[in-house]
C-alpha cells in the first residue's frame, strides 16, 4: 500500500531521474544541440542541456531572526534568535513542458538545524511555448503551495517585513493555502489582454490536509482559488485588483477547526489570538486585494472574511451556528535609493502576479562602490477572532452561550530594509502590539507591548 510519504518520494525521484537521464538523451540526439551548460548566475548553481529541454538548479534560503520584547510582553515571551527557515532543494525543467520543484526545510529551531521536513514536492505541466501567444496554462500536482491570497503568493525571500500579516496566515493555514498540502491545481495566465503589459491570472486548486500537522485541527479538504488583473501605468508603475476564495468541502474525523496566529513574529513568541478548537462541519474564506507601485513607492492591502459552520448545539441560546471572523492589513514602502520592486507576470511557483524585492543597482562591494538599496516600510494589521464575545466582566453563559473569545490583534509595524545585493539583505522592524482578549470570566489578560525584530537573509 502506498503511503503519502512514499508518494512524495516517488515524485521527487521521478523529477531527479528525468534530469539525470537528460545528459545521455541530449548527447545521442543528432537533430538537437548536444552537451551540458553550467551557470552560476545569482549564486545559483544550474546545469541545463544546450537545447533548453532539461535543467536543474540548486536553491537555498536561510533567514536568521532575532527578537527583543519590552517588560509588558506576556511572561512566556523571551528575547531569542531563530533559524526561521533553512530551505535546500532543486527546481528546473524536464522535456521542456514540465517543471518540478523539491524543497526541504531544516529550519524552525533557535540555535541549530531541526529534522528536515519535505516542504514542496511537485511536478507541473506548462503549456506556454506556443509561438505568438502570451498565455500560460499550467497543471500543478503533488505537495504544492497553491496560488492563494496576494501575501502568501509573495515569496518569503521578498517579504517587506519578517512575517506576513496575520490575516493572510490565517487564510492559508486554516483554509487550504499553506505549503505541505497534497493537491492538484489548474492555473491560467495571459498578458496583453487589453493593454500591452497587462496581466490576468485565474487559478483553482483542490488541496488536502497539511502533511506536517501533528494534530487533527484543520484536517480538511478544500477548493481554493485566486483571480487578479493588473494594468500598467508606465514601465515602472501599475495597479492590480483581485481576490481569493476558499470553500471547505470536507472536515476530518475530529471535526475540529482552529483559527490562530502569532503576533507577526516567531522568535521567542507564542500565539496570542486563537479561537480554540471549534466543532465544525465546514467553512469558507473570501477576500479582496489591492496592490500598486508608483516607481519606488509600493502599496498593498487585503481584507478577508472567514466563516466556520459550527455543529455545536447552543441549547436555548439565540446565536446562529455560523461563526464569522475577519481581518485586514495595509502596508507601504519607499525605496530611498530609487530602485523599484519587480512585478512578476508569471512564475514557475505560486508567485504569479506579485512584486519581488528590487534589483540592487549598486551592490555593496569590498572593492568600494555601492551602498546597496535602502527601503523604509510601514504596516497596520487587524485580525479579529472574536464572535459574540460578550461584555467586559461577563462569562460565556446565558445569552452569550457558545461565544468565541479568540481575541482581536492590532499591530503597527515600522521597518528599515537594507539590500546589500540581490542575494543578501538585513531587515529591522519595530512593532507595537495590542491584543484585546477576554478570558472565561470576561477579564482582559494581555497588555499592549512592543518588540524589535531583525533578520539577516541569504537567498539564491
Amino acid at each position: 500500500m502506498l503511503t503519502r510519504r512514499r508518494v512524495w518520494q516517488m515524485l521527487a525521484w521521478a523529477a531527479f531521474g528525468a534530469v539525470l537521464g537528460s545528459g545521455s538523451a541530449a548527447q545521442t540526439s543528432s537533430s538537437e544541440p548536444s552537451g551540458l551548460v553550467w551557470t552560476f548566475d545569482g549564486l545559483r548553481p544550474t546545469i541545463s542541456t544546450a537545447d533548453g529541454r532539461f535543467s536543474l538548479a540548486v536553491r537555498a534560503r536561510m533567514p536568521l531572526d532575532g527578537a527583543s520584547y519590552d517588560k509588558d510582553s506576556p511572561p512566556d515571551f523571551t528575547s531569542a534568535g531563530l533559524i526561521r527557515r533553512a530551505y535546500l532543494g532543486v527546481d528546473g525543467r524536464a522535456f521542456r513542458y514540465f517543471s518540478y520543484e523539491y524543497r526541504m526545510d531544516f529550519g524552525g529551531r533557535r540555535f541549530g538545524f531541526s529534522r528536515p521536513i519535505v516542504n514542496l514536492a511537485r511536478i507541473a505541466f506548462n503549456l506556454q511555448d506556443v509561438a505568438g501567444t502570451d498565455s500560460l496554462v499550467r497543471i500543478n500536482g503533488g505537495l504544492i503551495k497553491p496560488i492563494f491570497t496576494y501575501y502568501d503568493s509573495v515569496s518569503s525571500a521578498s517579504l517587506p517585513f519578517l512575517e506576513r500579516a496575520s490575516v493572510a496566515n490565517v487564510a492559508t493555514a486554516a483554509y487550504g493555502g499553506a505549503t505541505q498540502r497534497p493537491g492538484l491545481e489548474l492555473a491560467f495566465q495571459k498578458s496583453g489582454n487589453v493593454l500591452r503589459g497587462d496581466n490576468f491570472v485565474a487559478s483553482a486548486a483542490l488541496t488536502g490536509s497539511d502533511s506536517s500537522a501533528t494534530n487533527h485541527h484543520n484536517d480538511s479538504t478544500q477548493i481554493v482559488g485566486r483571480l487578479v488583473y493588473y494594468w500598467p501605468l508606465n514601465e515602472s508603475s501599475g495597479i492590480q485588483l483581485g481576490g481569493s476564495a476558499s470553500q471547505i468541502v470536507r472536515i476530518g474525523r475530529a471535526h475540529n477547526f482552529v483559527l490562530q496566529d502569532y503576533p507577526e513574529v516567531r522568535a521567542g513568541a507564542e500565539r496570542l489570538v486563537s479561537t480554540g478548537a471549534i466543532p465544525a462541519k465546514g467553512g469558507d474564506a473570501l477576500g479582496v486585494e489591492f496592490v500598486t507601485n508608483l516607481r519606488n513607492i509600493y502599496f498593498a492591502g487585503e481584507y478577508y472574511g472567514f466563516t466556520v459552520k459550527r455543529v455545536i448545539d447552543c441549547g436555548s441560546c439565540s446565536l446562529e451556528r455560523r461563526a464569522n471572523f475577519f481581518g485586514w492589513y495595509v502596508e507601504a514602502s519607499w525605496i530611498l535609493t530609487g530602485e523599484t520592486k519587480a512585478y512578476q507576470l508569471r512564475a514557475t511557483n505560486s508567485s504569479m502576479a506579485t512584486y519581488e524585492s528590487p534589483h540592487v543597482m549598486r551592490p555593496v562591494s569590498l572593492k568600494g562602490g555601492g551602498w546597496g538599496a535602502w527601503e523604509v516600510t510601514t504596516r497596520y494589521s487587524d485580525l479579529d477572532l472574536n464572535w459574540h464575545e460578550g461584555a467586559l466582566g461577563t462569562p460565556c453563559a446565558g445569552a452569550f452561550a457558545g461565544c468565541i473569545r479568540g481575541g482581536e490583534q492590532r499591530i503597527w509595524a515600522f521597518g528599515l530594509n537594507w539590500y546589500l545585493s540581490d542575494n543578501f539583505r538585513v531587515l529591522v522592524d519595530y512593532m507595537a502590539i495590542r491584543v484585546d482578549r477576554l478570558d472565561a470570566a470576561g477579564i482582559p489578560s494581555i497588555r499592549p507591548f512592543n518588540a524589535i525584530t531583525t533578520r539577516v537573509q541569504f537567498t539564491n
